[in-house]
């Protein structure tokens, strides 16, 4: 039985974001991350006691979804407006990565987020 579409997005949706986001908390709680921008945050990590980091963990996992909810809801909100671009530009080839417009002082977040 073929997929739709829908589903073939949904999973490479999931699998893609939410899994992988998931998976790298948990990695920090664990400790596993050897990034040195992220030994602080391990090591605070440490400190918490079991109660602590079970919260944390369902803090992130809320977050995460909350954030995939509201990336949705724009592709909905921006139908046409994407569908537009989708036709006429491909952001893809625009960029040398998209994920990587988000970091950097002249990324997405240092330009256009209130939260730094």
């Amino acid at each position: 039985m073929d997929e739709s579409n829908l589903t073939m997005f949904g999973k490479k949706f999931i699998t893609s974001t939410r899994d992988r986001s998931i998976q790298h908390l948990e990695s920090l709680l664990k400790q596993e991350i050897k990034a040195p921008s992220l030994q602080g945050v391990q090591h605070k990590i440490s400190l918490m006691d079991v109660e602590e980091k079970e919260l944390l963990h369902l803090l992130g996992m809320m977050i995460v979804d909350n954030t995939l909810f509201n990336v949705l809801m724009m592709f909905e909100e921006l139908e046409d407006k994407l569908t537009l671009l989708a036709n006429h530009e491909n952001i893809v080839e625009s960029s040398d990565g998209l994920a990587g417009e988000l970091f950097t002082d002249a990324g997405w977040i240092s330009k256009f987020s209130q939260f730094k």
